[in-house]
């Protein structure tokens, strides 16, 4: 069964959960750090839209998840690997912006039920991919490519999946 978007934020989808009880509120934050947060009675779920930044992710930083042959790149990173309350993710694909998504819930047991309302939209297929399937945390620390410079208009990583960057005239 496929869940009905209540929102979506970014390529997030927040499933619509008659049965979840309380209230569910939107926030958006502008400025530097623009961000919009969702809050539903013991969870919050925050998409962090960094437009004005692109990194270049490691795509060996990256795990795979699939539903129903839908499937995206994510990078996942808990605060407990056995029993996480909070999880930072970062998605990768051709045309998804490097935007994270940072999921906490008040225990346990709220985060979970974040988890299962939170899905990924696939953006060649439409098709979801839901959070709860991204459970492989990640090796690294962070899922960006780390760069070094080679001369004064290149900067080149050590890392296979890292493209070389030239300058622009």
């Amino acid at each position: 069964m496929v869940p009905l978007c209540a929102a979506l934020i970014g390529y997030v989808c927040i499933a619509s959960d008659p049965f979840a009880g309380g209230q569910t509120s939107i926030t958006v934050s502008g400025g530097a750090n623009e961000s919009v947060a969702v809050k539903s009675d013991r969870w919050t779920a925050t998409y962090l839209a960094s437009s004005h930044y692109r990194a270049h992710l490691d795509p060996d930083a990256m795990n795979m998840a699939c539903d129903e042959g839908n499937c995206v790149r994510y990078h996942r990173k808990c605060d407990d690997l056995a029993r996480p309350r909070s999880c930072d993710f970062v998605f990768m694909g051709e045309g998804i912006p490097v935007d994270g998504v940072h999921v906490e819930g008040e225990d346990e047991r709220a985060f979970t039920a974040a988890i299962a309302r939170l899905s990924f939209v696939v953006r060649e297929t439409g098709g979801l991919v839901p959070f709860s399937t991204m459970d492989t945390e990640a090796t690294t620390a962070n899922p960006a490519c780390r760069y070094r410079l080679d001369g004064p208009d290149t900067a080149v990583s050590d890392q296979a999946g890292c493209p070389t960057i030239q300058r622009r005239p």
